[in-house]
């Protein structure tokens, strides 16, 4: 038996990181355990909301749970509401806008929320090249070719780092886009 979310945390009585930091050994228990057996992580999506409720500042439960869903239970719509809510206690982590727009562009095909998501993980603090060059194809990739070039230069005037300046002025200058310097 699992209670619901927003009875949990009256349970704890007080103590909600401690009884979260159980519950995540309980989750990590339970998901091995269908691991290695029948592969039905049905309470998965619950366990990951109960322990996050409980502790929503607890960054790698956010990962584990959100890429857990997405490519073991084939649930990306309870990996983007487990990262809606990372990138509320986390607002400057790039690796959760990474992930939400991978996941949009992935498993729901939805183009545009990707490209946004992607955007915005690449204007961030410490984000890999590799995830600024991600943003610029799938910006280029949309059907408004004004739009993709105005998102890229928006990029390309918020960040100062050469490596990122030098992906993003490449892709522009792959299609005939003036470069800024």
């Amino acid at each position: 038996y699992l209670p619901k979310v927003k009875a949990f945390a009256p349970l704890s009585l007080g103590y909600k990181n401690m009884l979260s930091d159980t519950f995540w050994f309980s989750t990590i228990n339970y998901f091995g355990k269908h691991h290695h057996s029948d592969r039905n992580y049905r309470w998965l999506a619950h366990r990951c909301e109960l322990v996050l409720e409980l502790n929503p500042r607890f960054f790698e439960a956010y990962k584990f749970c959100a890429l857990m869903l997405a490519w073991e239970q084939n649930d990306p719509s309870s990996a983007i509401t487990i990262l809606n809510k990372a990138i509320e206690s986390y607002p400057e982590n790039w690796e959760f806008y990474y992930y939400r727009g991978f996941f949009y562009l992935y498993f729901l095909k939805e183009e545009f929320k990707a490209r946004d998501d992607l955007v915005h993980a690449s204007k961030l603090p410490g984000v890999p090249v590799a995830v600024v060059s991600l943003a610029a194809r799938q910006t280029l990739n949309i059907n408004d070719p004004q739009n993709a070039r105005d998102i890229l230069l928006e990029v390309l005037s918020t960040n100062n780092d050469p490596i990122v300046r030098e992906v993003i002025n490449g892709k522009l200058n792959e299609y005939g886009n003036e470069i800024l310097q």
